[in-house]
């Protein structure tokens, strides 16, 4: 695992005595385990300047666990890092779906974004709604199909008054975009307001794969209902 950048938690109390530019020298070491390191190191300076090396470090890394602490810290720093992350939405590795995922998500639960931006900004809960809605309000090809899956998990655990009529408009305004639409449909699950439009959909839609998807958010809204009567 080391080779991945995995070090275990304790091992950077060796290296606590560096100042911050050592530390983000570090943090840009050929040597993954040391760029963890200093992943770890820097979230004690909870400023925008770490936000925007940890982001530009982040798009670089190419090693999971030196990935994954780089997250841990800029969610320990706080919402100051949600600006800088939102810009981020979709263009961190290559796990993002690229079309209709044909294999139906089965569980009651909302699944865990694929986007590791996405996975890290949904840690902020309610707080990041308002910062990814301009991805929601204005399209843009990479980040609003992340954007739908953050907005989707977060409302679906978190009580909220997010608008959204926005999840219809991107599926009334891009008919043709089968993972817009998706996407959109599965975030729906979250908001029992939506049931209605949900069932016009299915009369209104050829797609296998979407018709699984409505029928599956649908479900879980009755189901929602009866439990809070």
């Amino acid at each position: 695992m080391q080779s991945r950048g995995f070090v275990d938690n304790g091992e950077e109390k060796k290296f606590s005595n560096l100042n911050r530019v050592a530390i983000t020298q570090l943090l840009f070491s050929k040597i993954s385990t040391e760029r963890t390191t200093a992943a770890r190191l820097i979230k004690r300076y909870k400023d925008i300047e770490t936000v925007t090396t940890l982001c530009n470090a982040l798009e670089k890394e190419k090693k999971l666990y030196t990935k994954i602490e780089i997250c841990n810290s800029l969610t320990h720093i706080g919402t100051i890092s949600l600006p800088l992350l939102t810009n981020l939405l979709g263009k961190i590795g290559n796990n993002q779906h690229k079309e209709v995922d044909k294999k139906p998500f089965k569980k009651s639960s909302y699944p865990l974004p694929r986007d590791i931006v996405a996975r890290t900004i949904i840690r902020f809960n309610t707080e990041a709604l308002y910062f990814v809605d301009r991805h929601i309000t204005i399209y843009n090809k990479i980040a609003t199909p992340e954007a739908i899956d953050v907005v989707g998990h977060i409302c679906f655990y978190n009580s909220n008054n997010y608008n959204y009529s926005k999840l219809i408009d991107i599926i009334e305004n891009n008919p043709d975009n089968n993972l817009l639409r998706w996407k959109a449909i599965r975030a729906l699950s979250a908001f029992c307001n939506s049931l209605s439009f949900l069932e016009e959909q299915l009369l209104c839609t050829n797609s296998k794969y979407i018709i699984e998807e409505i029928n599956r958010s649908i479900e879980l809204i009755k189901k929602r209902r009866a439990s809070n009567h």
